[in-house]
């Protein structure tokens, strides 16, 4: 788990490489607070099993949606990846050629992410485990955005909303069906579309398809 002060350290280790023409680069990374990087990484390290691996329903459901035939052609963004970047493996096992991972400044490790992915844009976004674990309302709305500057006009975001874990960014939105229709509500701030898919194999509703990305002014669906 990540602390507090390492998390800072990461935010200025960071916002100093931003300075001039660094900035633009590192407009993405730097928007989270500590201590909601704290929180996401603790929520979503105590993640149930099943939402990490093969079995997890979000790569599944991208690999439900890319045809074999497609997957050399296809780039893919592990959103959330976490320290060891397991659905990227699985990515790459299943025919996918062009597998970026990315996560939280503080989780990033050499050699298994690229702290630079959020300035290109991808085809497919795997993000399992991530619109559930976000510390505030502003981390959501920000998280939001890096997903929206991050898949391309014509691509797709896979995202799911498990039950459990949920934190703060939910707090005092009463059932499970409140807090899904404000998720949803959110995503249409940025997204054209959304739309729940179907896993083969899974009576779990809660996992989106994502498109269709708005055309925001400047600084909108950011704080």
């Amino acid at each position: 788990i990540v602390t507090s002060e390492a998390a800072e350290e990461v935010v200025e280790e960071v916002a100093e490489s931003a300075a001039g023409r660094d900035l633009e680069r590192f407009q993405n990374v730097i928007r989270h607070t500590p201590e909601e990087i704290d929180i996401a990484v603790a929520t979503a390290a105590s993640s149930r099993p099943g939402a990490v691996g093969a079995k997890a329903l979000v790569p599944r459901a991208v690999l439900q949606e890319v045809p074999r035939a497609d997957r050399g052609f296809v780039s893919v963004l592990e959103f959330g990846a976490g320290p060891n970047a397991p659905h990227a493996e699985l990515f790459r096992r299943e025919g996918f050629q062009n597998v970026t991972a990315y996560d939280l400044p503080a989780s990033i490790r050499k050699g298994i992410h690229d702290p630079d992915a959020l300035t290109r844009k991808y085809d497919v976004i795997n993000a399992s485990n991530v619109l559930n674990v976000q510390a505030t309302k502003r981390m959501l709305t920000n998280t939001l955005s890096e997903l929206r500057n991050s898949v391309k006009e014509e691509g797709f975001i896979i995202a799911n909303f498990p039950l459990t874990p949920r934190k703060r960014a939910y707090e005092g939105i009463g059932t499970n069906k409140q807090q899904t229709d404000y998720l949803i509500s959110k995503i249409k701030e940025q997204f054209n579309s959304v739309e729940r898919i179907t896993v083969k194999g899974s009576k779990d509703r809660n996992v989106f398809k994502i498109s269709r990305p708005k055309a925001l002014a400047t600084g909108t669906g950011r704080i």
